[in-house]
C-alpha cells in the first residue's frame, strides 16, 4: 500500500454537450470524490486503467470492497481503499464510502466499465457550468456486450430526469439531504428518481462504454430496451 493510500474497515432529461475542459475555465478546480464499488477481483484491471488515465487531478478514489479482498496497489493518485462485509447491500456500500470521503462533488465509476481519459474532467466541467443541474451523466450510451460480441445503444425516452447510473455526477449536499437506499439493484435509478426534476445529461457519449457479461443480470435485463447496433 503505497503512502497516499488509507484503508477503512468496517422533468425529461436533457442532454448538453460539454464544452471545454474544467482546469481551462475554474481555479481552483473542486475537489472530487470518485466512488468505486468492487466485488469481483476481475475487474482489477480495468479498474486501475480507468483510474491511472484520468486528466483532472484534484481526486480521490474511494475504493469499497468486500472484506479480504487484496489492496490494489496504485502510483501517483490519490487512492482510499475501504472495506465492508459482503453481505452489505450495494447503497449501504455507496454511503459508507461517502461518509468517509470529502470532496465537493461525487462521480461514480462502475469497475467493470470503460471511461475516457478526460471523463471525470468533462463531468466537472459540465456542473460548474450549469448550477441549477443537480445530477448529470449520460442518458444515452452504448453498450457492448463480450458474451457474445454484441453492440447496444440504450437510449432513454421517459418523460422523468434520468441518467446511466454508472455515469452519474452530483454535488455532496444532494447525497447528504438524501442519500442511497438500501437496494443490491437499482439504488442509483432510486436516488436519481429523488432528484428527477434537477437531472440534465451532459452527452459525452464518446466517454464511455458498458460492459454486459455474465455477472451483470441487471444490465442484462435491460437489452429488451436496447438497440443492437
Amino acid at each position: 500500500m503505497t503512502g497516499q493510500q488509507k484503508k477503512t474497515s468496517a422533468s425529461k432529461t436533457q442532454s448538453v454537450k460539454p464544452k471545454e475542459a474544467v482546469s481551462e475555465l475554474y481555479e481552483p478546480m473542486p475537489k472530487v470524490t470518485v466512488l468505486i464499488p468492487v466485488h469481483r477481483l476481475r475487474d482489477y484491471e480495468n479498474i486501475r486503467s480507468n483510474v491511472s488515465r484520468q486528466t483532472y487531478k484534484n481526486c480521490e478514489f474511494v475504493i469499497v470492497a468486500d472484506t479480504g479482498f487484496p489492496v490494489i496497489e496504485f502510483g501517483g493518485v490519490n487512492l482510499r481503499w475501504m472495506e465492508v462485509d459482503s453481505s452489505m447491500s450495494l447503497g449501504n456500500k455507496r454511503n459508507f464510502g461517502l461518509d468517509r470521503s470529502s470532496g465537493e462533488y461525487i462521480l461514480h465509476m462502475d469497475s467493470d466499465d470503460i471511461y475516457a481519459s478526460d471523463w471525470v474532467e468533462k463531468s466537472i466541467s459540465f456542473m460548474l457550468a450549469h448550477p441549477k443541474c443537480l445530477v448529470t451523466g449520460l442518458s444515452e450510451c452504448e453498450f457492448h456486450d463480450i458474451t457474445n460480441g454484441n453492440k447496444y445503444l440504450y437510449k432513454y425516452s421517459g418523460r422523468m430526469g434520468y441518467v446511466v447510473g454508472a455515469t452519474m455526477c452530483y454535488r455532496r449536499d444532494l447525497w447528504s439531504a438524501i442519500r442511497f437506499s438500501d437496494m443490491n439493484e437499482s439504488e442509483d435509478t432510486d436516488f436519481v428518481s429523488k432528484s428527477a426534476m434537477g437531472v440534465v445529461a451532459h452527452g459525452y457519449k464518446d466517454g464511455f462504454t458498458a460492459i454486459l457479461h455474465g455477472s451483470n443480470t441487471a444490465s442484462h435485463k435491460s437489452v429488451s430496451y436496447m438497440t443492437r447496433v
